[in-house]
């Protein structure tokens, strides 16, 4: 049995209108994993993904330099959040929420 892992992330800094949501999805892609991601209305990008243990690692590895013209500042997880157990197969970019949860 594989190690699985859901973790929920908000990352801060200059994240929105340069790519980050692509990259993360692609990065997601290539891993294997499932989620997705969607730009909060306070600049920041929330992230759910799931998959095994060594790919989530990896996943967030990348996801903390993003892509060439993003600037991550903080990264907050919170590991099984309510609602991991509904996230659908395949990376998704969602819509904008209008606020955190």
């Amino acid at each position: 049995m594989v190690n699985t892992k859901s973790i929920r992330y908000v990352v801060t800094g200059r994240v929105q209108g340069v790519g980050f949501r692509a990259f993360t999805k692609d990065t997601a892609l290539a891993l294997g994993l499932n989620g997705w991601v969607r730009n909060l209305s306070d600049g920041s990008v929330e992230i759910m993904a799931s998959g095994p243990t060594d790919k989530i690692h990896t996943f967030e590895e990348k996801i903390r330099v993003g892509p060439s013209f993003a600037r991550v500042v903080h990264i907050v997880t919170e590991e099984n959040p309510a609602g991991h157990n509904h996230i659908q197969k395949g990376f998704h970019i969602e819509r904008t929420a209008s606020h955190s949860s």
